[in-house]
């Protein structure tokens, strides 16, 4: 290996495995494939990643709850009739639990399961700027890399800022009582959007005084060529797809 050089799997291949199996997963017509596709993204970003298992847990639990809530939307359909394993009247019809509500909730969980999970793992085991070149060699247009590089930065610095002023909030008796919470909260965002926009300009005044042409540009990293590394998501994808065409024993919904 020459020095410079990294030893992990290419950000190019990386996207496209995790992209691959996200297809996978959005295609596939049984459960237990959405389930198993969460597994192998899970011990992907362990190997590939070195992502620790506690922590791709922990940090999984806020996409997990959007899941369980959305499934229990989906649970319900609304008809005029009270039939299926349980019905509640609601209005002029009925809210109805029925076997195909069942069937299709449990599918469409595990689809979006696997799915997440394929974005889950290219988002922990892929910094945004080899995301950003990635996408730069596919030619996507520099403006739409460079605005979304930019508001990912923007992100954890407004986060910050919002800590701080929150922070220096409570340190002033902000949040004592319900009303005085309200009127806290509300002046917070006021100075925090303000903030956004002062910081916005200065930031674009920075990037001019240094030659700034409306593209933002990074040092990418060089990878060793090795084809193990290629090959193994390689048979893991065509793997995927295989089963999810010939796996079709889920009824239908």
């Amino acid at each position: 290996m020459m020095r410079g050089e990294k030893g992990g799997l290419s950000p190019m291949p990386r996207v496209l495995f995790c992209l691959g199996m996200m297809v996978t997963a959005v295609c596939s017509a049984h459960p237990f494939l959405g389930a198993e596709l969460s597994v192998v993204m899970l011990l992907w970003a362990r190997v590939y990643g070195k992502v620790p298992v506690g922590k791709y847990l922990r940090m999984f639990r806020l996409p997990l709850g959007f899941l369980a809530l959305s499934g229990l939307v989906l649970l319900w359909e609304y008809s005029s009739v009270g039939e299926g394993i349980l019905s509640f009247s609601f209005g002029s019809g009925y809210l109805s639990m029925t076997r195909e509500t069942v069937l299709r909730t449990i599918l469409v969980t595990f689809r979006a399961l696997g799915a997440v999970s394929a974005l889950f793992a290219l988002g922990m085991t892929t910094p945004v700027t080899e995301l950003t070149g990635v996408l730069k060699r596919l030619h996507c247009p520099d403006l739409i890399c460079s605005l979304m590089y930019l508001m990912y930065r923007y992100i954890f610095l407004m986060y910050q800022v919002h800590g701080n002023m929150k922070q220096a909030a409570e340190g002033r008796m902000g949040y004592m009582d319900y009303r005085t919470s309200l009127r806290t909260t509300a002046g917070i965002y006021g100075n925090l959007l303000a903030y956004s926009y002062r910081q916005a300009g200065a930031n674009f005044d920075a990037m001019e005084s240094r030659c700034f042409d409306g593209s933002v540009r990074f040092l990418s990293g060089k990878y060793r060529k090795d084809w193990r590394k290629t090959v193994i998501p390689v048979i893991l994808v065509l793997l995927e797809i295989g089963i999810c065409i010939c796996w079709r024993s889920w009824p239908a919904v």
